[in-house]
């Protein structure tokens, strides 16, 4: 039902936007608005998520200059929320309206790829790109769970 209506909205030019918090999904991009024809037509969407990190602790921070330079010509979403803890049902659901039935942060090898609507899909269908990065990601396209430790965090560069 929620990528019915995106679907249906997503004939609209899609919208700049720079985006804070946890988990939005994007669906106010997609406006069902019938403006005049000279609103922009902007070249790309642009969702950041900053996870363990509150929003006074950027927004207005010396320490993060980048993301606020980026913050004045976008959207802040100051009040979202992940739908529980821990993170990867969060993102699922971010991506694609549904945590999927998954629970925890356990390594999804063998249970995905998952066939359901999501985001990347819709934009595909529409004619559009869609790109995710992800910090430490060791490669374009890498589908293990973890990669390499980090003695300073006592954990893995990256894991999904």
């Amino acid at each position: 039902m929620l990528f019915q209506f995106i679907n249906n909205c997503c004939k609209k030019p899609h919208i700049h936007l720079l985006i804070f918090g946890l988990f939005i999904l994007p669906v106010c991009l997609f406006s069902s608005f019938q403006g005049p024809s000279d609103i922009p037509r902007f070249d790309h969407v642009i969702l950041v998520i900053e996870e363990n990190h509150a929003y006074g602790e950027l927004i207005g921070s010396a320490n993060a200059p980048y993301i606020n330079e980026l913050a004045k010509g976008g959207a802040l979403f100051i009040d979202s929320h992940g739908i529980g803890h821990p993170s990867q049902p969060n993102y699922l659901a971010l991506f694609s309206g549904s945590t999927q039935g998954v629970k925890g942060d356990g390594c999804l090898v063998g249970k995905t790829p998952f066939k359901t609507p999501n985001l990347g899909a819709l934009l595909f269908g529409k004619g559009l790109t869609f790109k995710g990065y992800a910090q430490t990601t060791p490669a374009a396209g890498f589908l293990g769970c973890t990669y390499r430790s980090s003695i300073i965090t006592i954990g893995n560069l990256y894991a999904r």
